[in-house]
């Protein structure tokens, strides 16, 4: 599954300026910087960890697992993009023990 994960810190960012801002109708779809392969996060993750767990990547049947499996999960056009990637956030909750 293709996801594009973005920093909670700059979700919350983004939500104020919203709130803060006039009415304006649906917004654009916020994303993280980069796509990424979310069985490769999950393995990145538990290595970063030094745990060692099987991942086994799940289809889900039907329309829904069909998307799911593609890119149903990335924003559909053009939007903001947040800066802090993955490896950047897993290098932080990593010195943090997190």
């Amino acid at each position: 599954m293709n996801i594009q994960p973005v920093a909670a810190r700059e979700v919350a960012r983004h939500l104020v300026e919203l709130a803060l801002a006039p009415p304006r109708g649906m917004a654009p779809e916020l994303a993280g910087p980069r796509v990424e392969l979310l069985v490769d996060l999950v393995r990145r993750l538990l290595h970063a960890r030094h745990e060692r767990r099987l991942v086994v990547p799940v289809r889900l049947p039907g329309a829904v697992g069909a998307a799911m499996a593609g890119d149903g999960q990335l924003p559909a056009g053009a939007g903001p993009r947040g800066g802090r990637t993955f490896d950047e956030w897993l290098a932080g909750a990593v010195t943090r023990g997190a």
